[in-house]
Parts: structure tokens; sequence; C-alpha cells
């Protein structure tokens, strides 16, 4: 199965508006090759800058506020190269002390009467803030993204690239790149899905939650369809290049078998046997999960299935993950299987001629 194009770019990384070959080192180690790549590459999680009610503020709680200056900022130096910022706002009738740490040129920033948008920790005893960031409004000069921006994507970067470069440069890439559309509006409609032109813009800015959970859902289908796709795509493809051997199983003997159990199987356990049995007939490799919960029964359909491959004169192999669980499966197939069947214990343990 060809890889399935959902973006197609006019142009390569070294094009992007501040990619240089030092940039490209540090994309490749993201794993990030092509322009599909950098708009495929979605964020980790994403930081919640809606501005929140200070009355309803929890202590030590991260937040964002907004409020308007009402003196002007002051800065103090200590140490060595070390500053602590100081400005007051006037949050919905609230006093609060905004702090800022190593961030002198905030000063040259922040103007007397301007609403800003900070977010730091909130100390509800001190009416203080402690800003690691501030947010201007659209007559501002603050270079940083705007403080409407209430859901910020955060990603997995390494040294050598920002949190705000890759954020521009997936943003350019958005803007230029042709993203095609895979869902027809039929299917889209019966499962509620976005677009996938809306659902990339969304997980990389989001506008809202409600946005936000519709393009991660949108995504999460994306990704699990075209995982199907391809299974299918390969299953077919086994199915008609790879032949198997049809397992020639005596079904007398295994009814025979099935009848000196001590019990009686489920319903379930009898499809899970005639789905398996039908495969073994058939002249195409066998690929099935055996699923259920503890005690549902999964090692007795096992078993009868080794025996059928006995009846057809083959060996097979439980194959388990610890010595111990192997050996309590070595005791229960002794027991089921008594006389009728030879049944050895192969572990790390076992050496020598032994093994």
């Amino acid at each position: 199965m060809a890889k399935v194009n959902l973006i197609e770019s006019p142009y390569s990384l070294l094009q992007l508006k501040g990619i240089g070959p030092k940039k490209i080192e540090v994309l490749q180690q993201l794993n990030i090759h092509t322009v599909e790549d950098l708009v495929l590459y979605l964020p980790t999680r994403y930081e919640d800058n809606t501005v929140i009610d200070l009355n309803q503020a929890e202590d030590q709680s991260n937040v964002t506020i907004e409020g308007q200056v009402y003196t002007a900022p002051v800065v103090a130096f200590f140490g060595r190269n070390k500053s602590k910022l100081t400005v007051h706002l006037m949050v919905n009738n609230i006093a609060v002390k905004c702090i800022f740490f190593n961030q002198p040129y905030l000063k040259k920033k922040i103007e007397l009467n301007q609403t800003i948008t900070v977010k730091g920790k909130w100390n509800r005893v001190k009416q203080e803030i402690t800003g690691n960031r501030v947010f201007f409004n659209s007559q501002g000069t603050q270079t940083q993204e705007n403080a409407d921006v209430q859901l910020e994507p955060v990603y997995r970067i390494k040294e050598g690239i920002k949190q705000k470069q890759i954020r521009d440069q997936i943003r350019q890439a958005l803007n230029d790149v042709t993203i095609h559309e895979w869902l027809t509006d039929e299917l889209r409609e019966k499962y509620k899905l976005e677009t996938l032109d809306f659902t990339l813009n969304t997980l990389h800015h989001p506008k809202s939650k409600e946005d936000l959970l519709r393009a991660r859902r949108t995504y999460a289908f994306t990704e699990l369809f075209l995982f199907e796709l391809r299974m299918q795509w390969l299953n077919r493809l086994e199915k008609s290049s790879d032949e198997a051997i049809e397992i020639d199983y005596d079904l007398d003997q295994v009814k025979s078998f099935i009848d000196r159990l001590p019990f009686e199987l489920t319903e379930a356990q009898k499809s899970s046997v005639n789905e398996i049995f039908r495969d073994l007939k058939a002249p195409i490799r066998m690929h099935r999960l055996l699923q259920g919960d503890v005690g549902s029964g999964k090692t007795v359909v096992a078993a009868i299935c080794m025996y059928a491959l006995k009846t057809a004169g083959y060996q097979s192999a439980l194959m388990v993950p610890t010595e111990i669980l192997a050996e309590q499966h070595a005791e229960s197939l002794m027991a089921l299987f008594g006389d009728s069947m030879n049944v050895a214990l192969l572990t790390g343990s076992v050496k020598g001629k032994k093994r």
C-alpha cells in the first residue's frame, strides 16, 4: 500500500522562514524531515490561558488574569544579573501586585492605564502574582502571541528550537500547504467528523475547548481508519502471495476430546474454536487474537486447537512470558490431555541434554 499523502507542500523545510541548516538538524532529531512531517507534528499538551475570576482562584495555583496598570513598573537589581520588576494591576476592583523576575525589559513595554494579561502563580494571602508571561492587547508591542489565544499548544522540542519558533513555522506551513480531504461528506456527516483542514488547524491553534475536542476525535478516527485500511491491505497481500499448510485434523477425535472435558464449553468458547478450526483448514496463514477476561477460558480454547494439530500429526507450542506461568500452564495442559498427548516444559532453566 502506497503512503497516503494527506498533505501536499509546494516547498521544502529549508524554504520556510526562520529555518536554516542548523534548524534542519534539530527538526530531524524530532523526526521532522518534510513540511508534511511538520504539519503532522502535534502538540503534546495545551496551556490554558483563559482569564480567571480571582475570587475563584485557588491559592498557589497557576492562573491567567487581566487588568489595568495603575502604577508605573519599578525594577530592582540584585545579585549577579538578577532583577525584580514590580507593577500593580486593578483586576475587577481587586488590587494585585505583579512580580516578574529577570525580565527587566518589560519596564519599557508596560505603560500606565494599559490593559495587560499576566500568567503566573497566584498568592491569595498577599494578593500577589509571580508572573512568568505577559500578553498585551492588539495595540501593544509585545512580540509574543496575543492574549486572545486561550489554549496554547506545547510541543516536544529539543535544544536549538523554541516553542514560539515551532508554532510560527507550523502556522506558516499550514497557510501554504494543500490538505486533501479523504472522507466523503456522507461519512463525515454520519460519524460527526470535521474536515481534515479544520482538524489540523484546530489541533495546532484551537479557538475553544469544544473545537479541540472535535478535532481530536476526528484525528483519532483518521489514524485508526488508515491503520485498519493498511491492515486489510496487508492481509489481502499475504493471502494472495503466501500459501500455508492446510491442517487436516480428525474432527471425530477432537469432538471426543471435548466430550471428555470435565465442564461444558461456553457459547463464546465454541464460537472461537469453530472460527479457528475454519482457519486451520484454509490454505492461508492464520492471524488471530483471542481476547477474554482472566478466567474466561482462553487456555482451554488453545488446548483444543493444540489437540486438533496433534490428530493431524503436528506439534504445538504454547508460549507465555514468565517461567512461573509456563509451569502453571504445563500442569493445566497435562491435566486436560492426560495420556492422550505428551506435554514437555521448556524454560530458561532447562539446560544441557534435557533441553
